[in-house]
């Protein structure tokens, strides 16, 4: 019955280092739960996030005020989300770090089970005392009740330690204490057996020598102590056996649930470590293509740029070509004009010449000289007055090419100016936005990283090569592509943000390049600079124009390119029907 009694006992402190050990599974399994719950709304946040993005899209091709105006509330919005899911990821941060309630209740436990031991071995030393105590003469249980005293103080130093906090080093020292304690109390119970079975021969060689008188009383006294003393170690036996088969109830029962709780909770780690691998494949192809859709979009962009930008150069060659071939039709209008007003000037002098001469014969010498030099006189004053009128036309002419000219690089550097402080504007916030994005987004992959840790830990060494390879291998794409995308974005200042459409890109970058063929455009070689180009071969230039007069002939043909257009068109179509 000791026998048992011991081995029951030695496997009673086997199970209590098992449930010490199902304890940490279980606050192992908690952890495991909560990493679960956290990838789980992972996956619904990254379902709302690509739901996001495709709408965004959408908002982003279709050229929509309003569509452009809800596409920057959303990013506004989703700004605020950020930094909410930060907020919680640090709220989550700090209670990983504080110790949790299972782990307090896997310590109470281990608490509350020394105790019940404890409780166990004051009642067994109990009852071995008031055995060993109740027979103080016999010489064979001085050195029993020595061990027995020996692992009462121990008891009791269980019992004075209980009301002190303890940490996990203390836990384990007090449970190796305790499994020594009941190896002494199973050996003092062993102890007690042998000396019992020791004291019954010795008690029938008594009564073989005592003689027949003293043998009647001697039997009877006998008889009655070691009843009493089998009916005492009955008591106890029945007692301890029914203390000792609640006990292993009630932690069989235990035993049961927390293996129960334990293969449960590795299914659950299971299924968690295949979800996690399935959401990290998901995240891999949807990120994927998130990326080629952007590099798609942007490739079209740039496309559908380059051909706007081709067109606008076509369209504005072709308008400096009718604009040169109206100036060629309204110069000949001009020159034909000229040449038939001096074709007219000569005749006209002709015939007065003619007249002249006719004069001549029929008048006085004196008359004649005099005609002739009034007629001179005034040949030589039209002449200087044709010259003059063509001088200062020809100086008109000059004059407004260069303030057309002056006009179109004043406007363009005007709308460059504008259109480059406002790209520059762009760029820098969308830089910004990209720089913000990328540590947002790197924040949390370093979340999820430790979080795979933790889980690695857990389960042990066996996914963390393929887990870790694929974080690194987001993490290191989600970089290169933000990297292009900043990189693309940046050198092209004509269109900077969502918010300005491709056309507007093109103006900017239109009215750039045409500052640009101004400015280099040499000036000297062009023949519309050259002051024989609006004036007659025949008809010489006079530099003596007053300012007045230059000034008047300026407000007298102070009229728009457009007006003198129609009106050369007009002369022309007169001198060819004249023709």
């Amino acid at each position: 019955m000791y026998l048992c009694v011991c081995v029951f006992t030695v496997e009673k402190t086997g199970r209590v280092g098992c449930a010490c050990v199902l304890m940490k599974k279980a606050a192992m399994s908690f952890l495991v739960q909560t990493l679960r719950d956290q990838l789980h709304d992972t996956t619904c946040r990254l379902g709302e996030t690509q739901t996001e993005n495709e709408r965004l899209r959408y908002l982003f091709m279709s050229n929509d005020p309003r569509g452009l105006s809800q596409l920057r509330k959303s990013l506004t919005v989703a700004e605020q989300d950020v930094i909410k899911k930060q907020a919680e990821m640090e709220s989550l941060r700090k209670q990983l770090i504080t110790p949790t309630e299972v782990d307090n209740d896997a310590a109470n436990c281990v608490r509350r089970i020394i105790e019940r031991f404890v409780a166990l071995l004051k009642v067994q030393i109990g009852a071995l005392s008031k055995i060993l105590y109740s027979n103080p003469d016999a010489k064979e249980f001085s050195n029993l009740r020595q061990t027995t005293d020996r692992i009462v103080r121990a008891v009791a130093a269980f019992g004075d330690e209980k009301t002190t906090p303890t940490s996990t080093s203390s836990e384990n020292r007090d449970l190796k204490r305790l499994e020594d304690v009941i190896e002494q109390v199973s050996d003092a119970y062993k102890q007690l057996g042998n000396a019992l079975n020791l004291q019954r021969p010795k008690m029938r060689d008594q009564e073989t020598t005592m003689g027949r008188s003293d043998l009647v009383g001697s039997t009877v006294f006998e008889n009655d102590n070691p009843d009493l003393e089998q009916d005492r170690i009955t008591d106890l036996q029945t007692c301890h056996a029914e203390e000792l088969e609640s006990l292993k109830l009630h932690y069989e029962r235990q035993l049961k649930s927390l293996r129960d709780r334990v293969e449960y909770e590795e299914q659950r780690r299971r299924k968690a470590q295949d979800e996690l691998q399935t959401l990290n494949a998901v995240n891999e192809h949807s990120i994927q293509a998130l990326k080629k859709g952007q590099e798609e979009l942007l490739s079209e962009q740039q496309t559908r740029f380059e051909q706007e930008l081709n067109f606008l150069k076509e369209e504005h060659a072709a308008e400096l070509q009718e604009e040169k071939e109206a100036t060629r039709m309204a110069l000949d209008a001009v020159q034909r004009s000229h040449d038939m007003e001096v074709k007219s000037m000569a005749e006209k002098i002709r015939s007065l010449s003619a007249n002249l001469a006719t004069c001549q014969a029929s008048a006085s010498e004196s008359r004649y000289e005099a005609q002739a030099a009034r007629q001179n006189k005034m040949l030589e004053q039209m002449s200087a007055e044709l010259a003059q009128l063509s001088a200062l036309y020809s100086a008109k002419c000059v004059e407004n090419s260069q303030l057309d000219e002056k006009m179109s690089v004043l406007l363009a550097d005007k709308e460059n100016q504008a259109s480059t402080s406002d790209a520059e504007a762009q760029n820098k916030r969308l830089l910004r936005e990209l720089k913000q994005k990328e540590a947002t987004i790197e924040e949390l992959y370093q979340q999820l990283h430790e979080l795979e840790k933790r889980l690695e830990e857990f389960t042990g060494g066996d996914s963390k090569d393929k887990i870790g390879g694929q974080g690194r291998e987001q993490r290191i794409a989600i970089g290169t592509s933000l990297q292009t995308a900043s990189l693309k974005l940046s050198p092209r200042m004509t269109s900077p943000s969502p918010r300005k459409t491709a056309s507007a890109a093109v103006n900017q970058q239109n009215s750039h390049l045409r500052k640009m063929q101004q400015l280099v455009s040499p000036k000297t070689g062009s023949r519309r600079n050259n002051s024989r180009y609006h004036t007659s071969p025949t008809v010489p230039l006079s530099v003596d124009v007053t300012e007045q007069m230059a000034d008047e002939i300026k407000k007298s043909l102070a009229v728009p390119v457009r007006e003198r257009r129609k009106f050369f068109e007009t002369i022309s179509e007169y001198t060819q029907s004249l023709g």
